[in-house]
């Protein structure tokens, strides 16, 4: 006695299969979107700081000039008093040291500020003879905006990363598969 059991069975089972490799596909290709995503928004962050650091290394150059002004008039007023016999010797030396203190600064602050610009050319893919013009307006208009901080519960932040953080839904996809 022979009996054909299987057909019934397995009826319509194959269109799954068929389509399996399919919606793998368009899993892995919206995974794909979803990392692009990710990386544009790390990336755009990240261009953003660098700019901001280079823009605070701009203002520390320039207050460092200012201060280079009130240190060399404070050293024009101390060699006055020292010829007149105000103070000694040892204070002009000093005057003098602070000084050369505050232009080894200044240096020292310019030369950083070069080596991050041409770092931050390097990041942006471009050549590092490229101009670039810092706009010391943009610190101004960051001051005067009212940054507010974000709040979120723990247990929200937490609930949100676990649904929508592409490495999570990886994870769930590997486990599920």
């Amino acid at each position: 006695i022979e009996a054909e059991l299987t057909q019934p069975l397995w009826r319509g089972a194959w269109r799954d299969f068929a389509y399996e490799e399919l919606y793998r596909k368009e899993r892995d290709f919206s995974l794909a979107i979803l990392e692009h995503e990710r990386f544009v928004q790390v990336f755009s962050v990240s261009v953003a700081i660098k700019y901001y650091e280079l823009l605070q290394k701009l203002n520390q150059i320039s207050n460092e000039k200012i201060n280079l002004k009130h240190l060399e008039k404070a050293f024009s007023i101390a060699r006055i008093r020292t010829e007149v016999g105000e103070i000694g010797r040892v204070e002009l030396e000093q005057s003098r040291q602070k000084l050369l203190d505050g232009e080894a600064e200044h240096i020292f602050t310019q030369k950083s500020l070069d080596n991050e610009l041409d770092d931050f050319k390097i990041y942006m893919g471009l050549p590092v003879l490229a101009n670039i013009a810092l706009d010391e307006d943009e610190l101004v208009l960051l001051r005067k905006q009212d940054l507010t901080v974000f709040s979120m519960e723990e247990r929200e932040a937490i609930e949100l990363a676990f649904h929508s953080h592409p490495n999570i839904f990886q994870k769930k996809v590997a486990i599920r598969d």
